[in-house]
């Protein structure tokens, strides 16, 4: 028997929480194949240790438990099924220990299961050791083919441990590769991944395309040579300027047409390119590994490892190898310019000994002909017979000459007034253009930071004029950041601008900067650290990249390092109050509240700071409130009415600063105003007023988004204001057709609206309704959590006999008719 509402989600884990008996989230690093990641840290007796905390729930979401049901499981055996899977996980964890200490595998430390408290649900929680991402190394590091060999060796040194545990890891990419303080690249995702793999019944195949086997993708028998053809994937990107096979050439952009072009080439079994900076043994393995059919690949990673340790090389033998330099061009473009410094390398010197014509053909030397003529290339692309001095013209012919040279006159003539017509059209067209594009140039600088989104809307059509020029596609990154579109921001610079490997040295450290703040808004402050690093090996880095580099550096915790960029932020003429606004981050980082407290509010009431640092305070010092608004909802903030300081701090700063364009300020606002009144109802709804505002505000600036209308309903819906809750709702469905959540929170106003009503006129099938199509439009990516609270209050509903059997109407649309 089917039971409604057996799937529950845990808990939600937040920065501040305790886990693991004394580890503390500190923040979300990202998402692996099968959970979350966030980095947790402990302190003892003075000393700070980190590592890396992996979530796995089991079952994954309800669409895999139904998955599993609809194959004929009862409720039952759907639970025991599920807790067989838990179980095989951990005995994982017997291998994994085993492995613990291995070089190149991410150690496993330990574990702990925990059930959900209510129907069919397990997490699983992970402690690993925190590593560096592969690519964020590469980008922060010079990489050499040297380099690229040892990542070899190290990753068929994990795949040798996998295959004595028969164990085919299926999921090697650069995500899953991880670099030590003390330079070993590790793989991670080990073990776990065979064992979640099996249990996903019905769901798609596990595994990225872009390193996936052909013999995988096909769904057909594979075996270990599986691994070794997605490492030697990942080898050729990182020798081919971070391409895979087939695709565009850097600096061309990928397009959707592209990828698919490069993934049907490859599945189909074409011979992939020569990586750009791979030849000879080199080139030779990488292209055995990535063989199409499996029997022309390494038969084990055991010999595929001890052919790239017969081309190893000692880094003081690189200069001999590689006498033009050995750092790729990961690295290399991002500081060298590819224009050419001599005129000769500009002319195309034709191989039978002419140069090239400026109308296309190449004009040669003339040579004596049989026929006592000689022959020479016209600009017309036509042979040309010209008689030599000793050959006379007899009889009618003696005039033919003349009349072909003044015909060609007249030809030329003719070609030469269409042309000059042309190009004289063409001048004006590209004078226009460039006017048109100077002055949408100039119309967006007036206005990036008054209004950021209108600002990148007229950057993005002077692109469409001029789409190679680099100087707008700068301004557009930076737009995105204004408008605190931080993941775009960082996709269009790391995807759609491929890091700007091609441009110049100072428009390179510009992205880097971008880039570095970027990550530095949405919490990620290795990467920042990264970028900020290399912008300051691609020139001079400004004052204010040197503040947040130094800031991300305290935040992680290389407190020495920080201190170095502090000297540095002296040595440039930094005053005192900047470096006091970088110890306030350092102790933020350190999470000493108070003291961080009373230096952010020295900074902004300090008549020495610039706004640029003022509005920096503003940000940390909401966000350190923030936290302490969630840890003060855990009873242990030493900061009390964390949220509606955070409010009142923000809705100062705003107006002194002239902050009206911050997006992320205004969201800030909103959610803080929200948090407060729930913390304190005795502020009464003209809070929830002013968050309704403030979100109202935010979609006003161009940030529209689906939690934002979700927020917008539950102030509604809090001050019980139906009206306005409704015409959200119907907003929200009409921006977003296919989202659940919409008839969701619908289905949970009618039952609420229809609990207030006399029992004799209650009528809860309206919501039910709307429960049923909420049902019908969840997708595997949906996070449910609404849905199930909503799936609890039907069953209640039915308990109570309120909804009975299905009428027709309502079981065609849960039948999806």
């Amino acid at each position: 028997m089917d039971r409604v509402g057996c799937y529950t989600m845990n808990k939600q884990y937040q920065p501040g929480q305790t886990v693991l008996g004394n580890w503390t989230i500190m923040h979300k690093l990202g998402e692996g194949s099968f959970g979350k990641v966030f980095e947790i840290e402990r302190n003892d007796f003075g000393q700070t240790y980190r590592a890396a905390l992996k979530i796995i729930t089991v079952p994954q979401n309800e669409v895999e438990l139904r998955s599993v049901m609809e194959e004929g499981m009862d409720f039952a055996a759907a639970e025991k099924y599920f807790h067989t899977v838990v179980e095989n996980i951990v005995r994982e964890f017997a291998l994994m220990a085993r492995l613990k200490g291995t070089a190149n595998i991410v150690s496993y430390e330990d574990h702990t299961v925990q059930k959900h408290p209510n129907g069919i649900g397990w997490d699983i929680l992970i402690r690993m050791e925190l590593l560096t991402p592969l690519l964020a190394h590469a980008y922060a590091n010079p990489f050499s083919r040297r380099d690229i060999i040892r990542l070899g060796i190290d990753m068929c040194r994990a795949l040798e441990l996998c295959q004595k545990y028969n164990i085919i890891h299926r999921d090697i990419k650069p995500e899953n590769i991880f670099v030590s303080t003390n330079g070993d690249f590790k793989l991670g995702d080990f073990g776990i991944a065979r064992t979640v793999e099996k249990t996903m019944s019905g769901l798609s195949k596990k595994g990225t395309y872009n390193y996936m086997a052909p013999e995988v993708y096909r769904g057909s028998e594979y075996g270990f040579s599986v691994d070794t053809y997605s490492l030697g994937i990942v080898l050729y990107r990182m020798l081919n300027r971070n391409r895979i096979p087939f695709m565009p050439p850097a600096p061309e952009p990928i397009t959707y047409s592209s990828r698919e072009l490069a993934l049907a080439k490859r599945m189909g079994g074409e011979d992939a390119p020569i990586p750009f900076h791979a030849k000879g043994r080199l080139a030779e393995i990488v292209a055995k590994a990535i063989a199409h059919n499996s029997k022309d690949r390494y038969p084990s990673p055991m010999q595929m490892r001890e052919e790239l340790e017969a081309i190893l090389y000692d880094k003081e033998d690189a200069e001999a190898i590689y006498p033009d330099g050995d750092e790729l061009a990961l690295a290399e473009n991002l500081y060298v310019s590819k224009t050419p410094d001599k005129v000769s390398e500009l002319v195309d010197f034709d191989t039978s000994g002419g140069t090239q014509s400026m109308f296309g053909g190449s004009t040669k030397t003339t040579t004596p002909l049989d026929d006592a003529t000689s022959r020479t290339q016209s600009m017309f692309g036509k042979t040309v017979h010209k008689p030599v001095a000793s050959a006379k013209p007899k009889g009618k012919l003696k005039n033919l000459p003349i009349v072909i040279g003044v015909a060609l006159i007249a030809v030329a003539g003719i070609f030469f007034f269409i042309y000059n017509n042309n190009q004289q059209r063409q001048i004006q067209y590209q004078e226009q253009q460039m006017q048109n594009f100077q002055s949408l140039m100039a119309q967006a600088g007036g206005m990036f930071y008054s209004n950021p989104a209108q600002a990148a809307e007229l950057i993005l059509q002077a692109i469409e004029i001029f789409p190679h020029q680099q100087q707008p596609q700068i301004a557009y990154a930076y737009a995105l950041y204004l408008m605190g579109e931080f993941e775009q921001c960082i996709r269009f610079i790391e995807d759609d601008l491929a890091f700007g490997r091609d441009f110049g040295v100072e428009e390179q450290n510009r992205l880097n900067e971008i880039l570095g703040a970027a990550y530095f808004e949405i919490g990620d402050y290795a990467a920042s650290a990264a970028f900020f690093r290399l912008s300051t090996a691609g020139g001079e880095i400004t004052v204010s990249a040197m503040r947040d580099y130094a800031v991300a550096l305290g935040r992680l915790g290389s407190v020495d390092e920080a201190a170095g960029v502090l000297q540095r932020m002296f040595d440039a003429g930094a005053d005192g109050i900047v470096t006091r606004y970088v110890q306030a981050e350092v102790d933020y980082a350190r999470r000493q509240f108070l003291a961080a407290e009373s230096a952010f509010l020295e900074v902004l009431n300090s008549p020495e700071a610039d706004a640029d640092l003022q509005r920096r305070a503003l940000r940390s010092l909401a966000e350190l409130y923030r936290d302490c608004a969630v840890l003060e909802r855990l009873g242990s903030s030493p900061i009390r009415n964390a949220a509606q300081l955070q409010a009142e701090l923000i809705a100062d700063g705003m107006v002194r600063l002239n902050l009206a364009y911050d997006t992320v300020l205004w969201e800030m606002l909103a959610l803080a105003y929200y948090e407060a009144y729930l913390v304190n109802p005795a502020l009464g709804h003209e809070w929830l007023e002013l968050s309704a505002n403030a979100f109202h505000q935010l979609m006003a600036l161009g940030i529209v988004r689906e939690n934002i209308f979700s927020n917008l309903f539950a102030i509604y819906f809090e001050m019980d204001d139906y009206i306005r809750a409704e015409d959200i709702l119907l907003h929200m469905q009409e921006r977003y057709p296919n989202s659940y959540m919409p008839h969701a929170l619908r289905s949970l106003m009618l039952i609420t609206i229809e609990s207030e009503l006399i029992e004799s006129e209650r009528n809860f099938y309206p919501a039910y309704e709307e429960f049923l199509i909420a049902g019908s439009k969840i997708t595997g990516s949906d996070d449910i959590t609404l849905f199930q609270q909503l799936e609890s209050l039907i069953s209640e509903l039915r308990e109570q006999g309120w909804i009975f059997d299905l009428p027709g109407q309502l079981r065609d649309i849960a039948q999806g008719d």
